[in-house]
């Protein structure tokens, strides 16, 4: 299958497909501080820019719907593991596909 470009800079439509993913995720989040977990949040983007900073955790955890991961991120979360970094995986098809990011002309879109 060839590779099909897509990117973030576009127009969110309020339909709910966003919101179903952060609510996978925020009861997580609430759930980890409200124990009083000592906890660190980073993006798909920070792990693929800087992954060695996984190297400064005792954990790293996935949330559900984490399909994509880049070639970087992959390899950064398996030396972290190497390194004793433990993993947790909370939902199905983790690491499923290979996508590559690209530079793009404009600004990081703030809307």
């Amino acid at each position: 299958m060839r590779a099909v470009k897509v990117s973030f800079d576009r127009p969110y439509a309020n339909d709910g497909a966003g919101l179903f993913l952060w609510l996978a995720e925020i009861n997580d989040v609430r759930w980890v501080e409200k124990m009083g977990y000592d906890v660190s949040y980073s993006t798909d983007v920070d792990t693929h820019i800087n992954g060695s900073h996984l190297l400064s955790y005792k954990g790293f955890i996935s949330p559900p719907h984490d399909e994509y991961w880049s070639k970087p991120m992959y390899d950064s979360v398996i030396a972290a593991r190497n390194a004793g970094v433990n993993l947790a995986f909370l939902g199905a098809n983790s690491i499923y596909w290979q996508v590559r990011f690209e530079a793009r002309a404009a600004a990081w879109r703030i809307a």
